[in-house]
């Protein structure tokens, strides 16, 4: 094998490599934001508004599967939409223990979550799958107000966005593991995407969308032109579809990138 044979394979290894890099920090999945005082949700995907949505008023926290469940600020249940925003009809009431639960977050399975803000004693909150059957899950940490919250579904931790401007990972029981400060500010709308393993979040009112990794790394601002939203608390993702067989995951696309590199080199020696 020539030289240049040799060095573009190694060219070839870095640029699938570097796609697949790429690939980890684009937005695969839709962003649904809600701002509950407009009784509107939007949904956003690629840096494009991809719709504006007319719900009811004062429905902020979220809870995407296969369908969107809205439900309301102040715990008096949900209502049903399908993914692209229509009204499914389906409605379910809610317990009325909590007032001002502005971001949510599900498990997909058996729970969702909601975050306190603005009262006496902020907390986490769990409900069953429709905004019902609330109950307090954890106190928040300094009676800080909770403006984000985010499920991982890869550890079953809690991501939650708190008044003194830091992200802090807890697990279900209230213990904190980790915790970061955005350059950015107070984050609402904290959403975890499954696809790449990251949170998305925003400011309040503002069309820019920022990326971190778990570990609190800024990856991606993202400005969506014609998206300029008010009390936009509410933010999730959509469970992210299972990759199809046998296409290769960004993992194995990264490993086979390398496995090209050290095959080049490695003949490249034998050359020499």
């Amino acid at each position: 094998m020539t030289m240049s044979r040799t060095l573009k394979l190694v060219a070839l290894a870095a640029a699938v490599t570097l796609a697949a890099a790429q690939a980890a920090t684009a937005q695969s999945t839709p962003y649904y934001i809600t701002n509950g005082d407009a009784s509107t949700m939007y949904i956003v995907q690629n840096g494009t508004l991809q719709a504006t949505v007319p719900t009811y008023f004062l429905g902020y926290p979220l809870a995407v599967g296969t369908t969107v469940i809205l439900g309301q600020r102040d715990d008096a249940g949900g209502r049903e939409y399908t993914l692209a925003g229509v009204p499914t009809g389906n409605t379910w009431a809610g317990s009325g223990q909590f007032t001002e639960i502005l971001d949510g977050a599900t498990d997909g399975v058996q729970f969702n979550y909601g975050v306190l803000c603005c009262t006496a004693t902020p907390a986490v909150i769990r409900t069953d799958l429709h905004w019902a059957n609330s109950s307090t899950l954890f106190n928040l940490p300094g009676r800080q107000d909770g403006w984000g919250i985010a499920y991982d579904t890869t550890t079953s931790h809690l991501f939650v966005s708190l008044s003194d401007t830091t992200i802090r990972e807890f697990d279900l029981t209230g213990n904190q593991i980790s915790s970061f400060t955005p350059a950015a500010g107070r984050i609402v709308g904290l959403a975890y995407e499954q696809a790449t393993d990251t949170l998305w979040g925003k400011l309040n009112g503002g069309g820019t969308l920022y990326q971190y990794s778990k570990a609190g790394a800024l990856l991606n601002t993202v400005v969506v032109p014609g998206f300029s939203p008010g009390n936009d608390y509410g933010g999730e993702m959509a469970f992210a579809p299972p990759e199809p067989i046998p296409a290769l995951s960004r993992t194995g696309l990264v490993a086979l990138g390398l496995l090209i590199a050290l095959a080049g080199a490695a003949l490249l020696r034998l050359r020499l």
